[in-house]
């Protein structure tokens, strides 16, 4: 069994225990695994997912009914077993019944909020700034995006658990969100060199506490560059050499709450990806990826997909 620590390509959020009572307050029903444990953290098994051999796809999975009141995302842990590649924590105000599960559709990217992720084989822990945190609104439900890659012959069974330490929130807290810009027709056709460009141009300011390219194996480069209002683009983040475990353990480009990495609105952000595919078929979403990420000061998540601007 795979046990890492998360967020959002490994984001890993350390703050104080909350109390049983702010823990059941207002939270409908769960699909919490084997009752409530005095760890200071909710426990849920999400619904098992049938991988057929070959097969890989992200699914959506309902885990838990909404709160009254808004909640503060402390801690994440999760487990993933066999043909675990990655789960991912988000809101959702599509109400479903806990233990609904289906493919992801890319209507879904429309409305989820994200809350904490995981991925990879021994994924780093990495830590927002003390006093950072992601937050829960309420009225939204719980869901995991779980994906599963099954590289043998043989039909696996996907399980992933997934525990949450909530918190209370206070007056001064300061909320992360997550920004990804990429595409959504991303195409690396087999046996040959390929490349693709994304670019974004962003409405507002941005302030950054962390970002970084993402790619998976078939990457051989990746570069973003930013260009402010129309002048010559500079270098914001560059890979190279795109290392295969960088998927998994992403080399985040940090900064502070004091001295926040700001991205100015009219900029435009553009990333360039270059891909050797050695196997017999074409690699689509979400085998392969063309992305720049990161968490920003705010309390909405940002998603700029080929071009489009999404809040």
């Amino acid at each position: 069994m795979k046990t890492r620590w998360l967020s959002g390509g490994q984001v890993a959020l350390a703050v104080t225990t909350m109390t049983t009572a702010v823990l059941s307050a207002g939270c409908g029903s769960s699909s919490m695994a084997n009752g409530p444990v005095d760890d200071g953290y909710v426990h849920y098994d999400v619904a098992p997912v049938t991988v057929a051999p070959g097969q890989s796809g992200m699914w959506i999975q309902w885990i838990a009914d909404p709160f009254d009141h808004d909640q503060n995302i402390a801690d994440v842990i999760a487990t993933q077993e066999r043909a675990g590649h990655h789960a991912v924590l988000y809101s959702t105000s599509n109400i479903q019944p806990v233990g609904t599960t289906r493919e992801m559709l890319n209507s879904d990217q429309y409305d989820i909020q994200f809350l904490g992720g995981v991925g990879g084989e021994g994924g780093r822990p990495i830590r927002l700034p003390p006093g950072v945190f992601f937050r829960l609104p309420a009225g939204r439900a719980l869901v995991m995006q779980t994906h599963y890659m099954n590289t043998t012959s043989e039909t696996v069974e996907g399980r992933t658990t997934v525990a949450v330490k909530f918190g209370q929130p206070a007056e001064g807290d300061q909320l992360a969100s997550f920004f990804v810009s990429t595409s959504a027709n991303v195409n690396v056709a087999p046996l040959m060199d390929s490349k693709q460009d994304v670019s974004c141009t962003l409405p507002k300011d941005l302030q950054f506490l962390m970002f970084a390219n993402h790619m998976h194996a078939m990457g051989t480069s990746i570069a973003t560059t930013i260009a402010p209002g129309g002048a010559t683009a500079t270098m914001l983040k560059d890979n190279p050499r795109w290392d295969p475990e960088l998927t998994y353990n992403p080399d985040y480009t940090f900064a502070t709450v004091q001295s926040p990495v700001t991205l100015g609105a009219g900029s435009t952000l553009a990333t360039h990806c270059e891909w050797h595919n050695t196997s017999d078929k074409a690699l689509q979403l979400p085998d392969e990826m063309c992305l720049f990420l990161g968490f920003v000061l705010g309390n909405k998540d940002m998603k700029c997909i080929d071009g489009k601007w999404l809040e």
